[in-house]
């Protein structure tokens, strides 16, 4: 066994013997395991099956969908279960997550390697559950509104493939902040939320172009269902819980989850929901992609694209998403071995801005990074941080 192999293993007594100690800390990881169950289950069984009509829908039973009792006596062959890995790397992490002065947190940038496709996404995750119950349930002198996790990517694609799979964890987070009583995760007030930071080629930067620019503009004005689903540019299509088509036909009629919300002639807001009354997100998807509602409101996890970032000398708004009461908890940079040449060298200089603008009262978030491959890893790291 190596030296750093065996570092690895006693650092996993050590947080273990640290779950066993603290009750709290304990019942917080319980809840993450929880949430990650629970978005498992959404995402592979056929039940939630994703991009339906609403009339492939109709004849479920409403407690797929609503109903705490489901997941709690959920009998099925494809049992939601962890890779070894998965769960070494979320039991790892247990003590830097809860301990703001914490060594692993302070002074280690965590790289989760793994090939593609071997579920490291899944495994940052976990941990992204864990930090945002971690910051509602043991914070409660302090306003835990705001960003909790910032989820950095350098593709597009990427980020709109990882959003995806994000919102089931959104959403399973908020389905337990609804359905616990007690659970501590927040009232109506302070919703578990989900953002996405990109290009305005991706996704509008700006509400008055849902009015002004023809490409954004032009799924409101479509009654066609066949031609609004083309149209539709929007990094959502279906609902993420129950797998609702966000433009379908119901009972005859088309139906769209986008609204326009208005105050006059001026577009101040777009709402996302299920067009599924069964579905717990009927009335409103705790979803939002426009710059102007990600600055008056962030969210508690943040999806960016590592170019965004240049915003915050462009925008003062943009500086909002680092102004909540507690700074940002955690910072996850994905495929970190893109971040080469002229693209790393941008991106270090803006970690600088970005690390005082976490920084606070001594509290710091901690870094994790994720690659399919360790080819220079360690000097990107020691270049970035």
């Amino acid at each position: 066994i190596t030296q750093k192999q065996s570092e690895a293993v006693d650092r996993l007594k050590r947080n273990i013997a640290y779950l066993n100690e603290n009750d709290q800390v304990f019942k917080s990881f319980q809840l993450a395991n929880t949430a990650m169950m629970i978005q498992m289950v959404i995402a592979k069984d056929i039940r939630f099956a994703k991009g339906r009509d609403f009339n492939e829908l109709a004849g479920n039973d409403a407690s797929l969908f609503n109903n705490i009792e489901f997941f709690k006596n959920y009998d099925n062959r494809n049992e939601p279960i962890y890779r070894p890995f998965q769960l070494a790397f979320l039991l790892m992490n247990i003590e830097s997550t809860f301990n703001k002065e914490s060594i692993d947190r302070n002074e280690i940038v965590d790289l989760i390697w793994f090939p593609t496709g071997g579920g490291k996404t899944e495994a940052y995750l976990a941990l992204t559950a864990l930090t945002i119950i971690e910051r509602r349930r043991h914070n409660l002198d302090f306003d835990t509104k705001g960003v909790s996790v910032m989820m950095r990517y350098t593709l597009r694609l990427l980020t709109a493939q990882q959003f995806e799979r994000a919102t089931f964890l959104i959403c399973a987070l908020e389905f337990l902040r609804k359905k616990l009583e007690g659970s501590g995760l927040g009232g109506d007030d302070n919703k578990i939320t989900i953002g996405m930071w990109v290009g305005g080629t991706t996704t509008p930067n700006q509400l008055k172009e849902l009015g002004e620019d023809y490409k954004w503009r032009r799924l409101f004005e479509i009654q066609n269902l066949a031609e609004a689903k083309r149209a539709n540019r929007f990094p959502i299509s279906y609902c993420p819980w129950c797998g609702c088509d966000l433009l379908t036909e119901k009972d005859g009629n088309f139906e769209r989850g986008f609204e326009k919300k208005m105050q006059g002639q001026t577009i101040n807001g777009l709402e996302v929901f299920c067009v599924n009354n069964s579905c717990l997100f009927e009335k409103l998807l705790p979803i939002s992609f426009i710059d102007d509602e990600l600055y008056n409101k962030p969210p508690t996890l943040l999806f960016a694209t590592v170019d965004k970032l240049v915003r915050l000398s462009h925008k003062n708004e943009a500086a909002n998403l680092f102004k909540s009461p507690l700074p940002i908890d955690l910072i996850i940079q994905d495929e970190l071995h893109l971040l080469t040449g002229p693209l790393g060298s941008l991106t270090g200089l803006y970690e600088l801005a970005i690390e005082q603008l976490c920084n606070r009262d001594g509290r710091r978030p901690k870094i994790v990074a994720s690659t399919a491959t360790t080819r220079n890893t360690s000097s990107v790291i020691k270049a970035m941080y």
